[in-house]
């Protein structure tokens, strides 16, 4: 149920945002659940994606933190019909 809510979380977001990283929906979903509990890892939030027929990964980007180091986050977007 829990991953449901979060999958059309992330089509809601990537419907009206367009092409977006897992961190820019990732913060979305932590605005929503504030108080609901149950956290959501970049990791977790990947899987769920990877696994949705119509969200499709379009690119991996690198970022750099705060404190200087770099990372890679996937960028996502809704499959065309």
């Amino acid at each position: 149920m829990v991953q449901t809510r979060k999958r059309n979380w992330c089509r809601k977001y990537l419907r009206e945002n367009g092409p977006s990283t897992t961190q820019e929906i990732l913060e979305y979903i932590e605005k929503k659940t504030t108080g609901l509990g149950g956290g959501t890892s970049n990791r977790s939030l990947g899987m769920i994606m990877k696994c949705d027929s119509m969200i499709r990964k379009i690119d991996k980007v690198t970022l750099t933190g705060e404190t200087g180091v770099t990372y890679s986050v996937n960028l996502w977007a809704i499959k065309e019909e």
